[in-house]
């Protein structure tokens, strides 16, 4: 959690808008008269505070304070009404939201929970919060393409600007899969100060994900390669899942 907080200072600097993410959800979502989205594990909340500026009613969660502040920071700074809370994506409760049309959890974090029960929590919790014809939108690494081709590194994030880079290491341990981060941040004097921190994150794939889906309330769903929804295989860069609830 200390990594993150720190994280949270720089994440604007590494992480931009995913336009293709907003795109599909906005897609798969079509806004109408108090549309409700709920964005879990928001970051510093750029996907929520797009969407609330596109006119969707959205509420952002994140488990780290830091990260809730930073998203509350910045919806009063850019005039954009979001609810912000602090919520352990495994425990969502109807009694602390409205019932929403669509929910998203993108940008990998949802390999970072533990296991496949914990990741069974999260379904069931949102089935139960979505309305009827509500989708649940869920993207992660495609871990089919890590263990195939053994990929050991993503590619290194520079902002020349903010001279600052970010690298991300995989160590492959059967189910497991150990994720070394680093991020190495050049100051005015010209020194460099480097953070370092490693996970174990739930490298979850297709044949996993679909069991999940089986097992989950949901009788409807789809599995994709991105956010353009094109025919998910072994190549593709990630693995995007799309829930509905009937």
């Amino acid at each position: 959690m200390e990594f993150y907080t720190m994280l949270s200072k720089y994440y604007d600097d590494i992480f931009s808008t995913k336009e293709k993410a907003v795109t599909c959800i906005q897609e798969e979502i079509p806004l109408h008269r108090e549309a409700r989205l709920l964005d879990l594990a928001a970051g510093t909340g750029n996907e929520a505070l797009y969407l609330g500026a596109a006119g969707y009613d959205v509420t952002a969660t994140d488990l780290n304070p830091v990260m809730v502040e930073a998203m509350k920071k910045k919806a009063k700074n850019q005039s954009v009404h979001v609810t912000v809370k602090s919520q352990d994506m495994t425990q969502l409760n109807q009694s602390n939201f409205n019932k929403m049309d669509g929910i998203y959890c993108i940008g990998n974090s949802f390999a970072h929970l533990q296991n496949l029960d914990e990741m069974l929590q999260v379904f069931e919790g949102a089935y139960q919060l979505l309305k009827p014809g509500g989708t649940f939108i869920i993207q992660i690494v495609n871990y089919d393409r890590i263990y195939a081709q053994k990929i050991t590194a993503l590619p290194i994030i520079k902002n020349k600007e903010k001279r600052l880079d970010f690298q991300r290491h995989y160590q492959l341990k059967g189910n497991d899969l150990l994720f070394q981060m680093r991020l190495t941040v050049e100051g005015d004097d010209g020194k460099k100060e480097t953070y370092d921190n490693e996970t174990t994150l739930f490298p979850l794939k297709r044949a996993q994900f679909e069991t999940l889906a089986q097992e989950s309330p949901f009788h409807s769903w789809n599995v994709y390669g991105d956010f353009s929804r094109n025919t998910f295989s072994n190549k593709s860069p990630a693995l995007v899942g799309i829930l509905t609830k009937a």
